[in-house]
């Protein structure tokens, strides 16, 4: 008996099938989804974006607020404020009598005038160091041995320059001495410069006194600046 062909009808059921296939290609009835589907789709789709947007603008803000970062004056202060009790807002006032400056000077003194962009660093670093001014005290002596100490330094300085430019030499190890002046009012207030000191250097004042914490306040003569002042501990300078 011969084997009955069934190429034909398999080449023309393939034919068929592909042929439905392409019809529903080109009618894209592959995955099509209603209408509503599709809509509520891309309405989940469009809040899921939104609330990534909305979760990076979070992140942006909190990146960028002054306040929480520490590299930042702002963020310098409020680390500040945070360690003496004041409010962490960034702004440290503009007179020894604001809360931040009057708290900070009863806990570290203020030996570089009120707190300012020129003198962030140095405040920021005796808080790091915990150079509070009982701490100093039991460093360098009482704070009435320091006194002591300084008026034995203004009263040499005296006696050996009765007038004129004095000279003192600077012992301690290197430091960038705020430079200070005198506003209107009477308040000492950093100028924005520093006077870069170490070991063996030679500094000529015209003047001087001994502040109650025990610092010595010199008088120093700037180009274009006119007369300026810095604090010095009586430990860190001796008779040139």
């Amino acid at each position: 008996m011969a084997k009955k062909d069934n190429t034909l009808p398999i080449v023309i059921g393939a034919a068929v099938i592909g042929g439905g296939a392409y019809y529903a290609y080109k009618k894209g009835l592959f995955g099509k989804k209603g209408s509503s589907a599709v809509a509520a789709q891309n309405a989940a789709d469009a809040s899921l974006n939104n609330l990534q947007a909305a979760a990076d603008t979070t992140q942006a803000a909190q990146a960028y607020n002054p306040l929480t970062n520490p590299n930042s004056y702002e963020g310098k202060v409020a680390f500040i404020q945070s360690d003496i009790g004041t409010t962490p807002d960034g702004n440290p006032g503009r007179s020894e009598a604001s809360a931040t400056n009057k708290a900070f000077k009863a806990k570290y003194g203020l030996p570089y005038g009120i707190i300012s962009t020129s003198n962030i660093d140095e405040y920021v670093a005796m808080v790091k160091n915990k150079k509070t001014l009982s701490n100093s005290a039991a460093a360098t002596g009482t704070s009435n041995a320091r006194l002591v100490q300084a008026g034995k330094v203004v009263n040499a300085l005296k006696a050996k320059y009765p007038s004129g430019t004095k000279k003192i030499t600077w012992i301690d190890n290197a430091a960038s001495l705020t430079l200070l002046k005198k506003d209107a009012l009477g308040v000492y207030r950093s100028i924005g410069k520093a006077l870069p000191v170490k070991k063996g250097n030679v500094i000529p004042v015209i003047g001087q006194n001994v502040l109650s914490t025990g610092f010595i306040r010199f008088y120093y003569q700037l180009p274009n600046e006119g007369i300026v002042y810095f604090n010095a501990s009586p430990y860190s300078i001796t008779i040139y």
